[in-house]
């Protein structure tokens, strides 16, 4: 009696993994590796930060201490953390500050754009838990900058709540940390490639606790603020994040052929710089090129009368989705022209061609941190504008935010940046799943929230 008990709960543990205190996470895109350097795919960001954790965690309405109890600023270019003291690694080791200085570097050797990005011209170890951060100049972005680097020892292990249990091609399985310094309340199995978004959203029907990704994306661009002056504007930027909703991406090509049809009042010479620059190009996918070849003749917008050249400015890496983009323009009378950047300068100067340029700015640690840093601060700090923010600084994305209406007003009048601030995802999840039920560390780089 007691082996036919035995047996099936070995295969339901081994085959299944189905605790009820489990966390499930479901994504359609395949993993390449857990590496907690370089750029991460979707699934493997999500899993890094359970692996690892950062000094500080970015909220949105703040920051959470993580492995630095707590910070204070000497002065513009001095940062200095304050460490806890009851952190170990996986393997055992404790963590120190000399773990921090030794990831910050690696980081940065193994992530040339973002030590340019960080400005960090020294890092000192005050004791075994301070550390103190000299930068090359002030920074308003250091600290959510922060949250974006792992801190590992130099084994690469790290103290977050889940170890590496597998790893398989569709699959990867963080189990708890029982050396963890905070309750973990949650098994954690992360499923990486369950299609569409309605499977995913079936499979979360059968665990206690679930995320299902990308099953709703976008912005509203409809709420776009008002007052574009169009005679003005003879050049127009969009920052695009390509997702791997069909709507989604064919409601942003409509608001192409709207700006250029009805906002823009282009001329036949008059060139629409349109900024193409999607966060994870694994996203496409037959059913995506499928929509774009098909939208033009589904949407009631008749072609445009005289020729509008689109210059599509994409990292050289993804040259296969502008051409998915420029064949879907075709019918409208908008000729794409395909432009290849593959550095950082190259992008910016083309992005401050454009007499317009519309930002987008995200509270996830994943989107706070790359390239449009630079170009977010550059537009902020200069000189055409500077004067027109009445002391507001950009200490953080949190304080733009809360004087979002007057900046968006006063840019608008001034010069035309639109900087908007929203989310690009949301989350569809089970319904015993929020905030309460989530371990915080769940919440900055999951963002989930209530219905």
């Amino acid at each position: 009696m007691v082996k036919r008990l035995i047996i099936p709960l070995i295969l339901l543990f081994t085959c299944c993994f189905r605790h009820n205190d489990a966390l499930y996470i479901f994504f359609s895109s395949p993993w390449h590796n857990l590496s907690p350097y370089g750029t991460p795919l979707p699934p493997e960001y999500q899993a890094r930060f359970t692996l690892y954790e950062p000094l500080v965690w970015v909220k949105v309405n703040g920051y959470i201490p993580a492995l630095a109890k707590s910070w204070v600023t000497i002065d513009d270019t001095t940062w200095v953390f304050h460490l806890v003291t009851n952190a170990v690694f996986h393997d055992g080791t404790r963590f120190t500050a000399g773990d921090v200085v030794y990831s910050f570097k690696n980081y940065m050797e193994k992530n040339p754009d973002e030590k340019r990005n960080f400005y960090i011209k020294s890092i000192v170890p005050l004791d075994s838990f301070t550390v103190k951060f000299i930068l090359h100049r002030n920074n308003p972005l250091f600290l959510p900058m922060v949250s974006s680097v792992p801190i590992v020892s130099k084994t690469l292990e790290g103290t977050g709540p889940y170890f590496l249990y597998s790893a398989k091609t569709d699959t990867i399985i963080l189990k708890r940390f029982r050396g963890y310094r905070n309750p973990v309340p949650f098994e954690y199995q992360y499923i990486i490639s369950i299609g569409d978004a309605e499977k995913r959203v079936e499979a979360l029907s059968g665990v206690n606790y679930g995320v299902a990704f990308r099953i709703n994306p976008g912005i509203n661009m409809d709420k776009l603020p008002g007052g574009l002056n169009t005679r003005r504007v003879k050049t127009y930027a969009l920052k695009y994040i390509a997702f791997s909703n069909p709507g989604r991406l064919e409601k942003e090509i409509r608001h192409i052929i709207y700006y250029a049809t009805r906002k823009l009042d282009f001329t036949p010479s008059g060139e629409m710089i349109y900024q193409f620059v999607p966060l994870l190009s694994n996203f496409y996918s037959p059913v995506i090129e499928d929509s774009l070849e098909n939208l033009c003749k589904k949407a009631s917008i008749k072609p445009l009368k005289k020729p509008v050249t689109l210059s599509l400015v994409h990292w050289i890496t993804i040259k296969n989705e502008g051409e998915m983009i420029k064949n879907a323009l075709e019918p409208y009378n908008i000729n794409t022209k395909l432009i290849s950047v593959n550095n950082i300068e190259e992008w910016m100067k083309k992005i401050k061609q454009a007499d317009m340029f519309i930002i987008t700015v995200f509270f996830d640690p994943n989107d706070i941190v790359g390239v449009w840093l630079n170009v977010f601060e550059e537009f902020v700090n200069s000189k055409r504008i500077r004067n027109y923010l009445k002391g507001v600084k950009p200490e953080s994305f949190i304080e733009l935010k809360k004087n979002s209406d007057r900046i968006q007003w006063m840019l608008f009048e001034e010069m035309p940046l639109i900087p908007l601030y929203n989310r690009v995802e949301t989350i569809g999840y089970t319904n015993n799943i929020s905030f309460e039920t989530l371990p915080e560390q769940f919440v900055p780089f999951y963002g989930i929230k209530k219905k």
